[in-house]
């Protein structure tokens, strides 16, 4: 470049450049091989989308070429071959023909949907869409195929015709507080019971299938109820964080009761519930060790064995 633009010799641009005046003459040799291994790179790249030079030189080696890993670097760049960056997911629009992200301008505006199943009290899975494609539909057998090819707006509107003069939210909203105050002022009783019911089916067995075991269950108990002693070691010591977890633990239980009682509400709550079973195990261990120790200074020292005489 200094040459041709500048007029200098071989001699002076080398000087200039710093470079010993051999790198100019010398032709790079390319290996016999070199045509056959970018396009093997290309293929490698196309096919694992998120290897990278290094498991491509793995996969190079374990199909029997014998090439370093600083080789396949230099021409994995020089392809322009290179990890593409994870792209975000792209925010839910609900629907919005503007085709802009829904942002909420007063209450009610914008729902986020996250009820697939409930139970009821007596501890039979109800699914809710199914079931208000049943109701409002007046479809008896759903298939799996048409819950998922059933938009939840749709059902929504049909939900909300019951007051046409008002919005679809407004009228979801209105919809119900009208069942809650029916089921709280008509059937007090009935509605406490469910809400305790429900409750208790959080607590009552793990989250995942695994856990629906004897075993796992057995051991879902123990460490409820080591939780439980630890609950009351805090408060018997009247220590006032005993409060803040006795609120913590109720507020979302007492929550999930009146949204959605399925088991995988209490998986937050669990580090603490863990944390509290290690504290009632530990202060079990210690009362029992204690507990033994007395009952061996009560029974007075041991009977010596006669001496033999030598």
């Amino acid at each position: 470049m200094l040459q041709d633009r500048l007029g200098l010799s071989e001699r002076r641009a080398c000087r200039v450049a710093g470079q010993h005046r051999s790198t100019q003459r010398h032709e790079p040799q390319v290996a016999p091989d070199d045509a056959a291994l970018r396009k093997r790179l290309r293929e490698i790249s196309e096919l694992k989308k998120r290897w990278g030079y290094r498991r491509a030189h793995a996969r190079l080696l374990e199909e029997g070429w014998e090439v370093n890993k600083k080789r396949v670097q230099r021409l994995w760049r020089e392809e322009g071959l290179r990890v593409p960056q994870r792209k975000r997911k792209r925010a839910r629009l609900g629907g919005n023909a503007d085709g802009k992200e829904l942002r909420a301008e007063r209450p009610d505006h914008v729902w986020a949907l996250d009820f697939q199943c409930d139970e009821t009290a007596d501890g039979r899975q109800l699914r809710v869409k199914r079931e208000l494609i049943r109701r409002f539909e007046g479809k008896q057998d759903v298939t799996d195929r048409e819950v998922a090819d059933t938009q939840m707006k749709d059902l929504l509107d049909k939900v909300a015709r019951k007051y046409p003069d008002l919005e679809r939210d407004a009228a979801l909203g209105k919809i119900g507080r009208e069942n809650f105050r029916k089921y709280v002022t008509e059937q007090p009783a009935a509605y406490g019971r469910m809400i305790a019911t429900k409750m208790w089916n959080i607590w009552r067995r793990g989250s995942g299938l695994t856990m629906r075991a004897d075993g796992w269950i057995a051991f879902h108990y123990a460490m409820l109820a080591l939780a439980v002693l630890g609950l009351g070691v805090l408060a018997w010591r009247r220590r006032w964080e005993a409060l803040v977890l006795v609120t913590l633990i109720g507020g979302i239980t007492v929550l999930g009761g009146l949204l959605l009682a399925v088991p995988r509400r209490n998986v937050p709550l669990m580090p603490l519930v863990l944390t509290l079973a290690a504290a009632g195990a530990v202060w079990l261990a210690l009362t029992a060790g204690g507990w033994l120790a007395e009952r061996r200074r009560a029974r007075g020292p041991a009977p010596e064995g006669r001496v033999r005489e030598a």
